[in-house]
């Protein structure tokens, strides 16, 4: 074969494509929009997801988990934050110098405000020169490591106690996933270690969660105070034990469903959740009259009861809630077994006990009579909610005292009451003004009533009493004697929304009409089983004023059609509609109601039995029964007893994708899938989340592009500006550079005039100066030559000190002028430059006013030149839009107007013209049938006449030849009959003596072999008992040599007794349980023949448990201190010889509930492990006791290799708040509810009984009596065998060695 061409595999690849392609689509279409829960409804202090259960998993709960421990972590970091923060409101009034120096002092503080106690860690170099200057201060080592510690330690109970406060602030404090059947105990365990603070948790249904699961929860969530496990069947028992160990603050709690709880976990709840007010043991089938009566006393603060469907409680469990719950409220004793349980009794204990109570559910409690309810209504005043269905020995003198004892009821279920008549009613109605909810189905006595001399009887009282106005639920199904009367007393039940006149035979219109003038806020209603008093024309005046209806019943009218679908079709609010066995509805009549819309939608159609519908009506109501947003909400439709094919039903289910096609021998037809309603909700918001993320991403882009319209349109004008800025700059700088140049010429000018001034007037001087120094020459000469002599006497003198002082003076001179020099620059160049700055500030102000004065004519010129033009196309723009409008609605007007009127005319014609094609073709086969029906019918009869005579005559001539021809037969077959039965009868003997033998071979050989398999037994049996026999009188002998080897030896050191093992060297203060098993054992003081249990320490005697029960039963023995003398395993327990009960602890010890059980490990952690020793608190927690594993050695005295390692001062642990003290007290209390089962670790010079290559090898434990599996490599121990280990060994071979 060719191998497929590229097209042929592009082709396949695409029709490939498309299929997976459309398979998508309709897997999108049918099943849910969501796999899981939605993030954002994972957020949330308090979250109810009972209707999001369908897609709830252990992933949507750790989700949950997560997102709680981020929002609690978000905040304590904004609380940090907050703490560390400035005040905004200060450091906003500062300025930047000051708020820098107050960030400063921020810092400061916080360094100086850290704890004083941590100082600096001293380095090792530092340490070791200390050591040897011998200059060491401060703390060592330990010291400072210690101090850290300790630190850390206050800083984890801060984050600690921060944790738990915004826990309580932010965390999850209450989850209801009622009905998620996917969750498992992981999801619970993932709660249960971040919500601490959960207080209301709600699983109902989740049958997936066990004891493991419950365990977490209950451990891990301690504050809860709701707790709903109704239908978990997966918790077997210790589970909800571990709820009442844990949560003492439970008040809620329901466990409905829960049958296979022991009654021993129910004691346990109630023993330990005292404050429980509402309790759910409904369908509880072992809940007996004791655990009521335990619940009672013990939660004795119960409101509400719910024991519904608990057939073995019976009158003294309700005896004994009534005395212990004083405030009961509520309490349900409706049951469906075992009625007689129930009599007048516990309603005599509730209306003497409970004074409170509100609600009283007796349904199917047959032996409740007239004087149980009496006593009730004289106690009970203030109930609310009474349901007496089924309860047949109530009379008219139990309604009596119910209307004149309670006043406050509201809600009453009186179905079935066979012996309620219309008297009783009306002490019913006159009685109790409050009335709401009244179900008087099956009193089959109610009628109309009468008019008497002291009142109305009947449903006329109902109607005339003063709770007429506050009854919205009337329930009179199968009252077949309302008639018109008390239809229209009815009539004045104004406020009523439900209402169901089932199997009432004789409603009239007159009856009717005026009912449902006055209820106009009818919701429900029912005339099911009517007949044919409902007809079209009640239908539609009673609908007429119902337009609010949602539910109509009208199974088994008759006489309902065409109009009274029409009627229906106006009622917008329609869900459920059940026409089943309506005969008078066909596929026409389903038409117009087919057609309208209903919100918020059909959810339910019954067309059983209405067999004039067929396929047409089922494309009808395929096409149309949809809501006003065009969506089909319709999940339930019967098809039973229709003419609809199973093809047409099949082509039209895929536009149902929350039900199912379902062809059953009792249903036909769409049935809804498990938790429909909750299928349509989580699609919905799928389809509203995806529209609102769909319009907000196109809001979004309308933003985005407004945004960048505006800032394209800022950026325009802005560059507008900026180039008119530019230009007029230009053209002012030109002139400014213009003006510069002149300015500066003028100033050239008038410069180099001054200049030539000043340079003549210097000339002149230097020339006057010039002639004078010529004259002073001469004069100066004359003068020198007559002073030089005088001056050179004096001035050599004073020459040497003239000339010191003239350098002194020349040098300060010299400094004081440049000192001068460099004040008198720095004083010019300020002024200098405050003089520019001020010159250049003002041109630059008179620049950007001249500038912004330009600007803002130039806008606003062109700003009033473009709004002008804007106006004009504007007002021609809207004139010819106005105009075009104009044209175009009148024409489409006219238009539409046409086309509606063609469409009508010609849908008419259409109609009127198949209508009467159908009818003429309909007539003309009736009629043509009727005409050859009757020549038929004449042919027959003459061809069966002249038949009938042939046959005569032909019958009398064939009789005459078969009579003798039956006598010589008769003769033949007689002489026949005689050979065969000879012959039968020899065969028949011989088939009975074969079979007989047959037998006796077949019994013969079974007993043969039963006999052989008994002797085989009991040889087998004789062997086994034989060689277990042996093995035990060995393993007995080999166990007491090897406890044989213990000997007691004398220390003069410690001047006590001690224990050497001769085998393996051991050394012990205390007995080793070896020999404690070789003592003799005791016999009773007291009857001398059994063998002692307990030891009085106050009698210095000796009992067995029968003489100690009646010794020490009463009276001053019974306060005897005593201890027991043999532990759970039968083994002698070594008490010392100290303080009585004991000097030494033991490890196992007596709880009054639990019996007997371990105080170490592995039934509780140690509060610490040095070596081999582990340290442990006794039962009372007020001192330590110390157990050796390996030695099995428990002493209170601290042991020598401890006395430098473990520090026993109680008082110092008892001050540790959160150290590690607490810490391993609470784990110890833990670990005793939390038993582990770990094997033990041999010790070194063990050896392995049986051992293989991979390490591993068996040895045998004393404690547990049981072997064990250790890995030399691995260091693992484990009770369960490890793969691959097999026994190789012979367990006889003992035996043979010996022989």
């Amino acid at each position: 074969m060719p191998p497929p061409s590229a097209e042929t595999n592009q082709a396949w690849g695409e029709t490939s494509s498309a299929v997976s392609g459309a398979l998508k689509k309709y897997e999108e279409s049918v099943g849910l929009a969501y796999d899981d829960l939605p993030p954002e409804l994972c957020e949330g202090s308090e979250l109810q997801l009972a209707k999001w259960s369908l897609v709830v998993t252990d992933n949507s709960l750790l989700q949950i988990a997560i997102l709680t421990k981020l929002r609690v972590q978000r905040a304590i970091n904004s609380k940090l934050d907050r703490q560390f923060r400035p005040n905004d409101s200060l450091m906003s009034n500062l300025t930047l110098e000051e708020e820098m120096e107050q960030l400063k002092k921020l810092e400061l503080n916080s360094v100086v405000s850290q704890p004083k106690n941590l100082s600096r860690r001293k380095t090792r170099l530092e340490m070791s020169l200390d050591e040897m200057t011998g200059s060491a201060t401060g703390l060592t080592a330990d010291d400072q490591h210690i101090e850290e510690l300790n630190a850390s330690k206050q800083e984890e109970v801060k984050q600690k106690v921060m944790w738990e406060e915004q826990m309580k602030k932010v965390g999850l404090h209450s989850l209801d996933v009622s009905g998620s059947e996917r969750i498992t105990d992981r999801g619970i365990k993932a709660i249960s270690d971040v919500c601490s603070t959960l207080k209301s948790c709600s699983i109902e249904g989740s049958y997936q969660v066990t004891d493991v699961g419950l365990r977490a929860l209950a451990m891990g969530c301690t504050q809860l105070r709701d707790l709903n496990l109704s239908g978990c069947m997966g918790v077997a028992g210790p589970g909800f034990a571990v709820v009442g160990q844990c949560c003492h603050a439970l008040t809620s709690l329901k466990l409905s469903g829960c049958r296979q709880i022991p009654t021993w976990v129910m004691l346990n709840i109630f023993e330990g959740c005292r404050q429980l007010e509402v309790v759910d043991l409904s369908h509880c089938s072992k809940l007996s009259d004791h655990e009521v009566k335990t619940m009672a006393e013990k939660c004795n603060v119960i409101r509400d009861l719910n024991l519904k469907e608990c057939k073995q409680v019976s009158d003294v469990g309700v005896l004994a809630v009534s005395q212990g719950c004083a405030n009961l409220e509520v309490i349900d004793l409706s049951r469906s077994e075992l009625q007689f349980k129930i009599t007048d009794v516990a309603l005599l204990a509730l209306g003497e006990r409970s004074p409170v109570l509100r609600k009283l559910n007796l349904n199917g409690c047959e032996m409740v009579t007239d004087a149980g309810l009496s006593w009730l209504a004289k106690g009970c005043r203030g109930i609310e909610w009474l349901d007496l269905t089924n309860c047949s020995k109530v009379t008219n003198g139990g309604m009596r005292c119910l209307g004149e004892g309670c006043p406050q009821l509201k809600y009453c279920q009186f179905a079935n009451l066979k012996k309620v008549t219309d008297v009783g009613v009306r002490f019913l109605a006159q009685g109790c003004d409050k009335l709401e909810n009244l179900n008087a189905s099956g009193i089959f006595l109610l009628s109309d009533g009468m008019k008497r001399d002291f009142g109305f009887e009947g449903l006329q009282a109902v109607g005339r009493s003063p709770c007429a106005t506050n009854i919205k639920v009337l329930n009179l199904t199968g009252c077949f004697q309302i008639s018109t009367v008390a239809l229209k007393s009815l009539a004045m039940l104004t406020n009523c929304e439900n209402l169901t006149l089932s199997g009432c035979i004789k409603l009239t219109i007159n009856g009717m009409v005026p009912l449902s003038e006055s209820m106009g806020n009818m919701k429900q209603a029912s005339f099911a089983f009517c007949g044919e008093c409902v007809t079209d024309l009640m239908m539609a005046k009673v609908l007429k004023n119902w337009l609010r209806l949602k539910s109509i019943n009208l199974t088994d009218c008759e006489k309902v059609g065409a109009g009274c679908m029409k009627s229906l079709s106006k009622c917008k609010n329609l869900k459920r509609v059940d026409l089943s066995g309506c005969l008078g509805i066909d596929d026409l009549a389903m038409l117009p109601f087919t057609e309208e819309s209903y919100w918020p939608g059909m959810a339910a159609l019954y067309l059983t039995g209405c067999v004039n519908i067929g396929d047409t009506g089922l494309s009808w109501i395929a096409d149309g029964m949809r809501n006003s947003v065009n969506e089909i909400t319709l999940v339930t439709l019967s098809l039973k007893g229709t003419r609809c094919s199973h093809s047409a039903l099949k082509a039209v289910r895929d536009r149902y994708k929350f039900s199912e096609l379902r062809r059953t021998d009792t249903f036909f037809g769409l049935w809804p899938l498990s938790r429909a309603t909750e299928r349509i909700v989580i699609n919905d918001y799928g389809t509203l989340f995806k529209s609102s993320t769909k319009i907000q991403a196109l809001y979004r882009a309308r933003c985005d592009r407004r945004k960048a319209f505006t800032k394209k349109e800022s950026f325009c004008k802005t560059k507008a500006a900026r180039m008119m800025q530019a230009r007029w700059r230009g053209r002012k700088g030109r002139e400014r550079v213009n003006e510069i140049k002149w300015y500066r010429n003028l100033q050239d000018n008038a410069a180099i005039r001054i200049q030539n001034m000043y340079k003549a007037w210097v000339g002149r001087r230097w020339l006057r100066q010039k002639r004078m120094g010529s004259y002073l020459i001469m004069a100066n000469k004359a003068a020198t030559e007559i002073q030089r002599r005088f001056r050179g006497m004096i001035g050599r003198t004073g020459f040497e000190e003239v000339r010191t002082q003239r350098l002194y003076i020349l040098e300060i001179k010299s400094r004081n002028s440049v000192t001068i020099q460099k004040l008198c620059r720095k004083c010019l160049a300020r002024m200098e430059f405050h003089k520019r700055v001020a010159n250049k500030i003002a041109l630059d102000k008179k620049k950007n006013n001249d500038c912004w004065k330009i600007q803002c004519s130039m806008r606003q010129w062109s700003a009033r030149k473009t709004v002008r033009k804007q106006r004009r196309k504007l007002k021609k723009a809207t004139k010819k839009r106005k105009e075009a409008a104009c044209k175009i609605q009148n024409r489409y007007r006219a238009y539409r107007c046409r086309s509606v009127l063609r469409e009508g005319i010609r849908e008419k014609r259409l109609m009127h013209k198949a209508a009467t094609y159908v009818q003429c073709v309909w007539r003309s086969r009736v009629a043509w049938l009727d005409v050859e029906t009757k020549r038929q019918i004449w042919i027959a009869e003459q061809e069966a006449m002249s038949a009938v005579k042939m046959q005569r005559a032909w019958r009398r001539r064939a009789a005459q030849k078969l009579v003798e021809a039956i006598k010589e037969e008769r003769k033949r077959l007689a002489a026949l009959r005689i050979s065969m039965a000879e012959l039968v009868e020899r065969w028949w003997r011989g088939i009975l003596a074969r079979r007989e033998a047959a037998e006796l071979k077949k019994q013969y050989l079974a007993q043969l072999r039963r006999m052989a398999d008994l002797e085989n037994w009991g040889a087998t049996i004789i062997a086994g008992g034989w060689r277990g026999k042996g093995g035990r009188d060995l393993a007995r002998a080999r166990l007491w040599e090897r406890k044989a080897r213990w000997k007691e030896m004398w220390s003069e050191e410690e001047e006590k007794k001690f224990y050497y093992n001769q085998i393996s060297g051991e050394i012990r203060w205390r007995k080793p349980q070896d020999l404690l098993d070789l003592m003799r054992r005791p016999i009773c003081s007291n009857c001398e023949f059994y063998e002692a249990r307990q030891e009085c320490g106050d009698c210095k005697e000796f009992f067995c448990v029968q003489c100690w029960n009646s010794v020490h039963f009463g009276g001053k023995r019974s306060k005897h201190v005593f201890r027991q003398l043999y532990d759970y395993y039968e083994r002698r327990v070594d008490y010392g010889d100290g303080e009585f009960p004991s000097r030494w602890p033991s490890e196992i010890e007596q709880d009054e509930f639990s019996g007997w059980r371990l105080r170490v490990y592995p039934a509780r952690k140690p509060y610490k492990t040095i070596g081999n020793w582990e340290i442990y608190t006794d039962e009372e927690g007020s001192r330590w006791f110390y157990h050796n594993r390996m030695k099995h050695l428990s002493v209170y005295e601290k042991p020598e290799e401890l006395k430098d390692l473990f520090d026993d001062d109680w008082n110092g642990m008892e001050g540790e708040d959160e150290g590690e003290g607490a810490m391993g007290i609470e784990d110890e209390k833990k670990n005793d509810e939390e038993p582990e089962d770990r094997a033990p670790i041999p010790q070194k010079d063990t050896k392995a009984e049986e051992e293989i290559g991979d390490g591993w090898g068996k040895f045998y434990d004393d404690i547990s009596d049981s072997y064990y599996f250790f890995n030399t490599d691995t260091g693992e121990s484990t009770y369960d065998r490890p793969q691959g280990f097999e026994t190789l060994n012979d367990p006889f071979a003992e035996f043979h060695e010996e022989g």
